[in-house]
């Protein structure tokens, strides 16, 4: 039997400290970890340098996980530790 494709939204945060998507890392690596599952993975790229932080840039990422048919959603906070 064959299992319908997951689709996963994949919408990185950070807090108000210049750290972008390709500076986090972390894309390529969850892709890799999700290959075996056959899993489609949607980024964020191109909204918010790749990293989900205005309420402007939430709009257009849940327009974008909609338009792709996402089911799941994975927001890692990704620049955790900077606290003054």
């Amino acid at each position: 039997m064959d299992c319908p494709e997951i689709v996963i939204g994949y919408a990185p945060t950070r807090r108000d400290q210049q750290i972008n998507a390709e500076t986090a890392g972390f894309r390529e690596s969850i892709r890799e970890k999700i290959a075996p599952w056959g899993a489609k993975l949607v980024d964020i790229d191109g909204i918010d340098d790749g990293m989900l932080y205005t309420h402007e840039g939430a709009k257009k990422v849940a327009a974008r996980f909609l338009e792709a048919g996402v089911q799941g959603v994975f927001i890692p906070h990704c620049n955790f530790g900077c606290e003054k």
